[in-house]
């Protein structure tokens, strides 16, 4: 071989070396393929309910080859229990924020009472990654609110009291007054009134009476929740009485209920600690197995054996 011919060899093994060294030093400066999905926390958060829907809140997850303000989330929810998993939520869940970076919280409108929700938060990074946050649950009621009100005793001021307590305790701005009978101006030998300045549904038995609807704070085929939307209470007919759905909703352990009504949402006439003016004596009142249990279809409360005015309870109070 001449001498052109070596020094052109010698050339292109030169080349091909200088080749695969660059490659060499290519591939080592390429990011390795991140291995692990972000950690993201189990909690979810449900605040600013509404009769048609929420605010969902979840704190940020953290990645350790993406950084935290390009993570991308996505929020879900379904009304099955279906959407336990990644693969499972995005199968089954409806979208309430697709794929966005760095946001934390989304909100849920146009939903339906009285109805389960659960939900669920994916998490991606940048080597499409993807970690499941979820598990949680919430249900929502469409109606006016009920609440509960404690009272130190009771006497707490006839009616204008009752509602006083209410309007102090009330969770928003809504009016509220106390679900409670009074004797003002009632005959108590007939149990009918004399005029309409006091507080019944009826007298006697609601379903078996004439009505005497006065004064009155619940309305008629009206839905009734808790407070926060979580729960529905129960709901009235073409009678202003309640209906109650399930137990267990205004509070889980027993409360002592200043009302005055007998068994059948009749005002209960001397048995309301003197229209609610003193502590001593005993009143027609019901006991709170968590909620108001009925014994007929459309009690509101259960029947208790008289008890004494003394002591605190609480006293209805129902949206206007």
């Amino acid at each position: 071989m001449n001498v052109l011919g070596k020094s052109l060899k010698a050339l292109l093994v030169m080349s091909l070396f200088l080749v695969a060294c660059n490659k060499k030093i290519e591939d080592e400066a390429l990011p390795s393929e991140d291995p692990t999905a972000p950690t993201v926390d189990t909690v979810l958060i449900v605040t600013f309910k509404t009769a048609v829907g929420f605010t969902l809140s979840w704190n940020a997850a953290t990645d350790d080859n993406t950084a935290a303000a390009d993570l991308l989330y996505k929020a879900v929810y379904s009304t099955a229990d279906n959407i336990t998993t990644a693969d499972d939520a995005e199968a089954n869940g409806t979208t309430l924020m697709d794929w966005t970076a760095n946001t934390l919280t989304t909100n849920a409108a146009g939903l339906t009472h009285s109805t389960n929700y659960y939900f669920a938060v994916l998490v991606k990074d940048a080597d499409s990654k993807i970690s499941y946050e979820g598990g949680s649950t919430t249900t929502l009621c469409t109606g006016k609110k009920m609440f509960l009100a404690t009272v130190s005793g009771g006497n707490f001021g006839g009616k204008a009291g009752a509602d006083a307590a209410c309007v102090a305790q009330k969770p928003d701005g809504g009016t509220y007054k106390a679900v409670i009978a009074d004797n003002t101006n009632i005959n108590t030998t007939t149990g009918q009134p004399a005029d309409l300045s006091s507080r019944q549904a009826c007298y006697g038995n609601c379903e078996a009476s004439t009505l005497y609807v006065m004064d009155w704070t619940l309305t008629t085929n009206q839905v009734y929740c808790t407070a926060d939307f979580t729960k529905k209470v129960g709901a009235t007919t073409a009678y202003p009485v309640l209906y109650v759905s399930e137990a267990n909703v205004m509070s889980a352990t027993p409360v002592k209920l200043f009302t005055g009504f007998n068994i059948a949402w009749g005002n209960a006439y001397g048995s309301t600690c003197n229209d609610w003016t003193s502590t001593a004596g005993t009143f027609v009142g019901g006991t709170s197995t968590g909620t108001y249990t009925s014994q007929s279809t459309h009690e509101l409360i259960s029947t208790f054996p008289f008890p004494s005015c003394a002591g605190a309870g609480a006293v209805i109070c129902a949206e206007q």
